[in-house]
């Protein structure tokens, strides 16, 4: 049977640095951040909310859930591609990381990221050492986890989730489709924040009544 905490296990009494913590709510960033509260007793994590919809309710309402749960405060940026629009330059995720980098003075990053997710993940992470990328500071606590590890964890641990994430649709950041119409429908608020940033989306909603 396999150890599900080895890796941050590993990563916790080999990296005595705190270190940067992205969390974007989603079912394997959750546990993640449990997991990390559970084995890490230093305060000096910087926790990280890279949003593509500034202020919606169905995001805040999760952060401020875990906020109040680990007694941590998120910081809040734009994702790399909300950037490249605001900037107009084309920018990469390795850019945001050298910013927070550089703004909060820490090395190595958290990701929840699992090999089974895909196969480019799995060669992504091929390298690491037990939940540890040594080349380029990253941390990866739930790698050789599987979804069903990972669901059985937050049912076990009582994990809040989305809410457009317990309708059925996975973490939604792009809404298109019945995703849009679901949020349409049920949170009219955050539809409107969205078309006050991208006003064309009137017409994925269009689109998805038909």
């Amino acid at each position: 049977m396999k150890d599900l905490y080895s890796s941050i296990k590993h990563i916790a009494s080999s990296i005595n640095d705190g270190a940067i913590c992205f969390f974007s709510t989603g079912k394997d960033s959750v546990v993640m951040l449990d997991l990390i509260q559970r084995f890490f007793k230093r305060p000096d994590h910087e926790y990280i909310f890279l949003y593509m919809y500034k202020g919606l309710f169905i995001r805040e309402t999760v952060l401020s859930h875990y906020s109040k749960r680990y007694k941590i405060e998120f910081q809040q940026y734009p994702q790399f591609d909300v950037s490249s629009r605001i900037t107009g330059k084309k920018l990469k995720q390795a850019n945001i990381e050298k910013f927070i980098r550089a703004k909060h003075n820490k090395i190595w990053m958290f990701y929840g990221y699992r090999k089974t997710e895909s196969l480019e993940r799995r060669g992504m992470m091929a390298h690491i050492d037990n939940g540890i990328d040594w080349k380029y500071k990253k941390l990866y606590p739930i790698a050789d986890w599987s979804a069903r590890d990972v669901l059985a964890y937050i049912k076990r641990n009582r994990l809040v989730l989305p809410p457009d994430y317990r309708s059925g649709f996975r973490d939604i950041n792009s809404f298109k489709g019945e995703a849009l119409l679901w949020l349409y429908n049920n949170y009219r608020g955050d539809y409107e924040i969205i078309k006050a940033q991208y006003p064309g989306i009137e017409g994925e909603l269009i689109r998805a009544k038909q």
